[in-house]
């Protein structure tokens, strides 16, 4: 128990691997039971054990560790989209209730990063991980840590309940979420399927989900 062997307990970091790869329709039940368990739950119960330590100190960060697909659902990835969306909503509700005890609880939504998992799928589908990515790469532990270290520290003591993007763009530019579940899926699928390549239909469809964000995103992608 951190409590005991430190006398304090300042800092949680919720994570989890990611379920299996398959699309909303192919996925079974059994699969977002998974992925629940895995992606939901495993990362609720440590945090409900550290957070009345920090309430008690009146100081703590809690941070878990999602996904660009709780954000831009991933048609590829949909058990872990699905419940790594119900995290998110788990940490933004938990931070209005701390809030006034002194500790903060935010989530990073990663996008592609040199991580084995995404070179397992990446090597499945043969796709250019890059693609979509306005920076041209796929992140490393560098890019994720320096924002995981910033939100833990005393700076970020007037940031809660955010869900922090780190992903080169992908998520505003050219549709990029979907290109990554496109090439999280079996090639069978992908050969079924076409991805929609016309700049007119993806800004309308920006334009729809989030006019305020609208400007932003089509500026990424006209870059």
């Amino acid at each position: 128990d951190g409590v005991e062997q430190f006398g304090r307990l300042d800092i949680v970091v919720a994570n989890a691997g990611g379920p299996p790869p398959g699309t909303p329709s192919q996925t079974s039940l059994d699969g977002y039971q998974t992925a629940w368990e895995l992606n939901t739950l495993a990362m609720i119960a440590p945090i409900q054990t550290a957070v009345p330590a920090m309430r008690a100190q009146r100081w703590g960060r809690v941070l878990a560790i999602t996904s660009i697909g709780a954000r831009q659902p991933i048609v590829g990835l949909a058990a872990s989209s699905a419940a790594r969306a119900a995290t998110t909503s788990f940490i933004k509700t938990l931070a209005t209730e701390i809030g006034p005890d002194g500790v903060t609880a935010n989530t990073i939504q990663p996008g592609l990063h040199a991580t084995d998992r995404v070179k397992a799928l990446h090597s499945q589908s043969g796709a250019n991980p890059t693609a979509g990515i306005p920076l041209g790469r796929i992140g490393d532990a560098a890019d994720f840590g320096a924002v995981a270290a910033f939100l833990c520290s005393e700076p970020a003591n007037f940031i809660t309940g955010a869900s922090i993007l780190v992903d080169g763009g992908a998520a505003g530019a050219q549709d990029a979420a979907s290109a990554i579940g496109w090439s999280a899926m079996p090639a069978a699928e992908r050969t079924a399927r076409k991805p929609a390549k016309s700049r007119a239909a993806r800004s309308a469809r920006i334009f729809r989900s989030s006019p305020m964000l609208a400007f932003f995103r089509l500026l990424i992608m006209r870059e």
